[in-house]
């Protein structure tokens, strides 16, 4: 090869290598221009037991959220029993969370009590930016009701608002010993078919389950009384008061003659031995050996609970009159926690989970064809044991958003809108209690009440011993106080209305 060839080659070569980076860099910025997003990694935190097919679910619902807003979500399974203390102990430690189920119950993470340690993060500017089709779903009021100091610090899960508890009880039962449940109308009337259970089926039948949490905090309004900040926490009003004085619930005539009754139905053995301890029900429900429990009735809720039931159908007989209180908005929503290192994305992820029904059925029910079958456009059936069945649609985004199952009404959720609109409303709604001044107290008192509620409400120990001991250490840890604080801020809120 002659000389000018070899250099012609050479300045050829070099050119081509030279122009290569460039050429990369502009790939790159077209790249750009076409809208490639970085993937932000958003962890969320749920109150359900972990199931085999969490990563086909995530994997499809990434497709939607990757591709729509630039984010992956991974799903944390804390299991139902656990869920209050998992959280609390990720949140102190720091780990790596982004968005959590929370409620203001003891079971779901005590909203008041981690926001009052500054736990979450306000939303209200979040919301402005990122959230406005989750903010224009859900009726002003409620936003109210999720205020704390000023700032809104959760996202309701929007769903049936109102409170309508009482009894729910295997129809085969009732066939089989020859009760009407609609002649029940206050809490006794179940102790004749209680003890029939009791006297005539296998021991591993329960008549009446507890769990440790009893159910003290949805038999309130059953007595008349509504909660200032939640039901472990001392301060109640009377519906009828329009003084709105606040009381210690644990000190009523209404506490003293619940853990009595308890109590009795707990020697007569109705409840099962154990209730003081155990954390979830689920479990024991799924065998069927469930006969009768307490809880709150909404439309269409006859195959959720058929489902929860090991498949036997189940009758209600509801004894309140369905209410809406700031506690009901609360008992399930969606929070950012403080640790987030990407806010933004969290909020876009909330409001894309309330509002895209598509994503949102695909974090309740899983994959059509492998978790469900579709019957029509939006009814669908369970396939079981398929790997991917929550039941937990009610602390997963906005309830409207779901396919019917079962037997549930072609218009059953437009049934629970309308129950919501007429419901009546408490006079406390939209008023939240401002935990910050009693930080110290509200723990120690938490503190008692987990020493010493859960032998009372499930009617293990007995009131005649326990419960002016129970009294007496609130006041100790500092109920008194809280009771002062709650009428301070009461007053002046009823005097703004």
């Amino acid at each position: 090869m002659n000389v000018k060839v070899k250099i012609l080659l050479g300045v050829t070569l070099i050119f081509f290598l030279l122009a290569m980076p460039v050429f990369s860099v502009g790939q790159q910025e077209t790249s750009a221009r076409e809208g490639v997003k970085e993937i932000a990694q958003i962890k969320w935190a749920l109150r359900i037991n972990p199931e085999s097919g969490e990563a086909d679910v995530e994997a499809a619902m990434n497709e939607i959220l990757g591709s729509k807003l630039g984010i992956n979500v991974d799903i944390l399974p804390l299991s139902k029993g656990e869920f209050t203390q998992k959280l609390n102990l990720m949140m102190a430690a720091g780990d790596a969370l982004d968005v959590t189920f929370i409620s203001s119950q003891s079971w779901g993470g005590n909203f008041y009590q981690v926001v009052s340690k500054g736990g979450l993060l306000p939303l209200d500017d979040l919301l402005n930016e990122y959230g406005q089709g989750i903010k224009d779903q859900i009726p002003a009021k409620y936003w109210e009701a999720v205020k704390v100091n000023g700032s809104i610090m959760g996202v309701p899960n929007y769903q049936i608002l109102a409170r309508s508890n009482g009894f729910r009880v295997q129809e085969r039962f009732l066939d089989k010993y020859g009760y009407d449940i609609a002649e029940w109308t206050k809490l006794e009337d179940i102790e004749p078919f209680l003890q029939d259970v009791k006297d005539n089926e296998p021991k591993n039948v329960i008549p009446w389950f507890l769990t440790k949490t009893g159910i003290w905090a949805s038999v309130l309004h059953y007595y008349q009384l509504d909660e200032v900040a939640d039901a472990k926490t001392p301060g109640v009003i009377r519906f009828n008061d329009m003084s709105f004085t606040v009381i210690n619930q644990f000190a009523t005539p209404e506490f003293e003659e619940h853990v009595q009754l308890m109590h009795k139905w707990y020697k007569a053995g109705f409840i099962q031995k154990d209730a003081a301890v155990i954390t979830d029900m689920a479990g024991v429900a799924k065998t069927g050996n469930v006969v009768a429990e307490w809880g709150n009735h909404k439309p269409g809720d006859s195959a959720d609970l058929k489902a929860r039931n090991g498949g036997f159908d189940i009758a209600v007989q509801v004894l309140d009159t369905p209410y809406v209180n700031t506690n009901s908005v609360v008992v399930t929503l969606s929070g950012i926690v403080r640790q987030s290192e990407n806010p933004e994305k969290a909020m876009q992820f909330i409001n894309e989970i309330n509002t895209n029904k598509e994503l949102y059925n695909l974090a309740i029910f899983g994959l059509e064809g492998i978790n469900y079958n579709k019957i029509d456009a939006n009814r669908i059936e369970l396939i079981e044991n398929s790997g991917w069945f929550p039941n937990a649609a009610w602390g997963m985004g906005s309830q409207f958003n779901a396919y019917l199952i079962g037997n549930q009404p072609d218009d059953v959720w437009e049934q629970t809108i309308e129950l919501n609109e007429s419901a009546k409303a408490s006079p406390l709604l939209g008023f939240v209690f401002d935990p910050s001044m009693m930080k110290s107290e509200l723990t120690n008192v938490l503190s008692v009440y987990d020493s010493y509620a859960p032998a009372l409400i499930t009617g293990t120990a007995d009131p005649d011993e326990l419960l002016p001991e129970f009294i007496e250490k609130l006041n100790e840890a500092g109920a008194e106080k809280i009771i002062v604080e709650m009428q301070k801020q009461l007053d002046i809120w009823v005097d703004s209305k």
